[in-house]
């Protein structure tokens, strides 16, 4: 089996997250309702981040899972994301974020010679600011969820988007998303929602990906430990228009427009010590779509904070 080097990325200046795809929309975020958690005012948060993806199947227009032909049974399709996301606190409820990192890709089951094909490049850029409207901790009316709207942008990579399941759409355009998140009682169990909204060109249709998890704060109270923050979340993506999949193998027929539905389950645990690092482990399994890999990724990140006004 042909397998991608692992990969860690590297290097720029201040801000956030999300990458999308030339069919497959590649999407390492925070867990968790993490936008709702901005930086104090004047610090700065590091978070590097690596994700591993690995598929044996994917789902077609019709949703049906294809899979791999069967004389290349051992073979796959893996991608590596290596990225560093910055964020920044302008105040108590503005903080503004960005993230860059490299991305490759590579598989030998759509070539008929059995031949390995990798790619590899920048990944989509995102820059962005967030806005606090409501936060419950603070003179929230009674119910109310903390409530985040971010405004961002989107800088295409430097992949090729014509590789089949590319790991990025190809194109740049804006993103709208909006956070809630919901303490439930006095026990650290929160839920949490969010909605965003991505529009680009290069005729890749709008897409809409939603989020509904659940996430327990457990207090871990020794010299070097704070927390314990396990969550589970249900993550749904959907294209409006578009184009479908077609063949299997090295009769792939595929397009940059393709039409993106992903049902993915999302889980994971974070370890947050007594300076505020959190390191977290997070799992995604794609269990259902059209057009979309079933696939199945693991993620590990890094939180720094430094600074900021007591």
């Amino acid at each position: 089996m042909y397998s991608t080097q692992p990969l860690v990325a590297g290097l720029a200046t201040a801000l956030f997250v999300t990458f999308p795809a030339s069919a497959w929309e590649n999407l390492p975020q925070k867990p968790y309702g993490q936008a709702d958690l901005l930086p104090a005012p004047g610090q700065f948060v590091i978070t590097p981040y690596y994700s591993y993806t690995r598929w044996l199947h994917f789902y077609d227009g019709k949703g049906d899972k294809r899979v791999i032909p069967q004389e290349l049974s051992e073979e796959d399709f893996e991608v590596n994301d290596g990225m560093v996301n910055f964020e920044y606190g302008i105040s108590r409820n503005l903080a503004l974020d960005l993230t860059l990192g490299l991305t490759t890709g590579a598989t030998r089951f759509f070539d008929v010679s059995n031949e390995p094909h990798t790619d590899w490049g920048m990944m989509d850029t995102q820059v962005g600011v967030r806005y606090r409207i409501v936060d419950e901790a603070e003179q929230a009316p009674s119910g109310m969820p903390t409530l985040t709207v971010r405004l961002g942008g989107i800088i295409a990579g430097t992949y090729q988007s014509g590789f089949p399941f590319a790991p990025g759409s190809g194109g740049s355009g804006g993103e709208v998303g909006f956070f809630a998140n919901k303490k439930l009682g006095d026990y650290g169990v929160n839920t949490f929602a969010d909605m965003s909204w991505r529009f680009r060109n290069h005729d890749i249709p709008v897409k809409v990906q939603t989020r509904l998890g659940l996430y327990y704060a457990i207090p871990w109270e020794t010299a070097a430990l704070r927390m314990f923050t396990p969550h589970v979340a249900y993550k749904f993506l959907n294209s409006f228009g578009g184009s479908e999949v077609s063949g299997n193998g090295p009769d792939i027929q595929y397009s940059a427009d393709v039409r993106e539905r992903a049902h993915i389950l999302d889980s994971g645990i974070g370890i947050t010590d007594q300076a505020g690092r959190e390191l977290h482990f997070y799992f995604d399994w794609g269990f259902s779509g059209e057009n979309t890999p079933a696939v199945m990724t693991y993620g590990l990140y890094l939180s720094f904070p430094f600074g900021g006004k007591k």
